[in-house]
């Protein structure tokens, strides 16, 4: 039985896997808003920490840190220097903190929904309000972490990319936060609230 509950749960974390990095390397994994491309990568870390707890989210972070750090190097933008020590734009290269960037803020949302759905559980929530909270604070967090941190590392390599001024650069990113990661957390919220309850169950029937 232990021996069929760890393949099942192989299954489910290889797809996991999969769904991570087709995501991240396809147009799939971005949905247009008019102007705005909202990304669902994460989407698949969140829901995955709920189901298998902190350490399979953690991995499933790394994943999505990994597959960011790939598409940064071989498919990249001239910003792609913040997730990718491998890619330099000009004189401007990233460097060990572009691995801070792409791997801290995905493998923190792996672990962070576990927790969260362990504490709210306590109060007795209704599963559709939880799991829409888990998806919507997971979500933000993952862009503020992002965006604080490129700040932090990179606001003047930013600005110059970008020919903006490091003011410029600080609204634009401010902006990012506002606009795509709200409306990133509104989808994000809604896919958990809908799929993790069915995957829950799916699971539990297949331990």
């Amino acid at each position: 039985m232990k021996r069929t509950n760890r393949f099942s749960r192989m299954i489910f974390l290889s797809f996991f896997v999969a769904l991570i990095f087709t995501l991240s390397s396809t147009p799939f994994g971005f949905v247009p808003i008019g102007i705005v491309k909202a990304t669902i990568v994460h989407i698949p870390v969140i829901i995955g920490s709920i189901i298998f707890g902190p350490v399979a989210g953690g991995v499933l972070g790394f994943c999505f840190g990994l597959s960011s750090l790939l598409v940064n190097t071989f498919m990249p933008t001239i910003t792609s220097f913040v997730f990718s020590p491998f890619y330099s734009f000009g004189e401007i290269s990233g460097n060990l903190y572009s691995l801070i960037v792409c791997f801290i803020p995905r493998i923190f949302i792996g672990i962070f929904p576990w927790y969260a759905s362990f504490l709210l559980s306590k109060f007795k929530l209704n599963e559709n309000i939880k799991y829409s909270f888990i998806g919507f604070f997971s979500s933000v967090i993952h862009t503020i972490l992002v965006i604080t941190m490129i700040i932090i590392f990179f606001i003047d390599d930013y600005a110059i990319v970008k020919d903006m001024s490091i003011s410029g650069v600080f609204g634009f990113l401010i902006g990012i936060i506002s606009i795509n990661g709200v409306i990133e957390a509104i989808i994000c919220s809604i896919i958990v609230c809908i799929i993790s309850p069915f995957l829950i169950k799916f699971h539990s029937i297949n331990r």
